[in-house]
């Protein structure tokens, strides 16, 4: 599975963040994975599927969305827990409890246990939320303002509550001018798809997924995009059941086209009939 993040965020261009033990190159990611779940987020018909609903993105969603994709990226291979307040590195879960980070503020007697690996400030007095909810909001607002957005939630229907998400809009190649050559204008780009680490591997990535193709292809859009990590074999498997591959670059030893700013990125379509 993760934006416009900017080439609209490049470093995290349609990234979808699932969990998953890096595969050994891109080729073994495509043919050997497994199945994964997540999430679509943007605003059309409810549709019921099996224990989940998905429907339109609210205003009364934003708060259980920015959780929801705080939780996400914290994972492996994002880590976008926490970051150094001075230099900004990331810092995941596991690294942050592994340092002894708090969630309250250290007391006045209480000393700081490590130091940053990138620029050695007191840890964890330093570490600050990745992903801000300010920052959440602007990605979201950004995905609004594209064309041809498409926002979902998705809700566990005996609670309502909400538990994934996905966004994706019309391609822009103002932003992505490399993929310019290898699709066409009427595709859609799967920014985000998210799902809770409660509720994965139940198939509700899928649903989503088929779902948003479906709204997607009814608006005239019938070819699909997006990038994720390959290390990431939960997304990966997610895209290959919906029927994703790799974009051919014979340029990379790799055979497949990977982000130019990010090594491990890789660039996936599909193309509806």
């Amino acid at each position: 599975m993760a934006i416009a993040k900017k080439v609209i965020r490049a470093e995290k261009a349609g990234d979808a963040r699932v969990t998953g033990a890096p595969p050994d190159n891109a080729a073994k990611t495509l043919n050997n994975i497994r199945e994964f779940s997540g999430h679509l987020a943007d605003g059309t018909a409810a549709k019921p599927s099996g224990i989940i609903s998905i429907k339109p993105y609210a205003d009364s969603d934003l708060n259980d969305l920015v959780r929801l994709y705080q939780s996400a990226f914290a994972e492996p291979p994002w880590n976008e827990y926490k970051q150094c307040a001075c230099c900004g590195v990331e810092y995941g879960r596991i690294e942050v409890r592994l340092i002894g980070e708090r969630e309250q503020p250290l007391n006045d007697h209480e000393e700081p246990a490590g130091n940053c690996k990138k620029c050695s400030a007191d840890m964890p007095a330093n570490l600050r939320d990745f992903w801000t909810r300010e920052k959440v909001e602007g990605d979201l607002g950004l995905a609004l303002r594209n064309t041809n957005p498409i926002v979902l939630v998705a809700r566990e229907i005996s609670s309502d509550s909400p538990i994934g998400f996905t966004w994706g809009y019309r391609i822009s190649f103002e932003h992505f001018p490399f993929l310019r050559q290898v699709l066409p204008e009427n595709t859609l780009y799967i920014d985000e798809i998210a799902v809770a680490a409660n509720q994965r591997r139940k198939g509700i990535g899928k649903s989503l997924g088929q779902e948003l193709i479906r709204m997607a292809t009814q608006n005239g859009l019938t070819t699909f995009a997006t990038r994720t990590d390959e290390r990431n074999d939960s997304s990966m498997a997610l895209f290959e059941h919906l029927g994703f591959t790799g974009i051919p670059d014979a340029k990379d030893s790799r055979g497949f086209l990977f982000d130019p700013a990010f090594q491990n990125r890789i660039y996936l379509r599909l193309k509806v009939e």
